[in-house]
């Protein structure tokens, strides 16, 4: 049987990329979190909705062009 490939719209490889983007920032986050021990360790984040929100924001700043689609 033959499959037929299908290229992604613009929209979907936009969310595709901040959705890989954010995984990856949210693994770095939290193991920056979890091995570093400071007193002062301004990531500390006592839910997973902040760290979810600290890698979405952190992708915002870092691509602001994309946000217009």
């Amino acid at each position: 049987m033959a499959t037929d490939i299908h290229e992604l719209s613009n929209r979907q490889a936009l969310f595709f990329g901040y959705f890989l983007c954010v995984l990856i920032d949210l693994m770095a986050l939290n193991l920056f979190d979890k091995y570093c021990h400071h007193e002062e360790n301004i990531l500390i984040a006592e839910s997973d909705a902040i760290m979810l929100s600290k890698s979405l924001m952190l992708n915002y700043l870092l691509f602001p062009d994309n946000s217009s689609y």
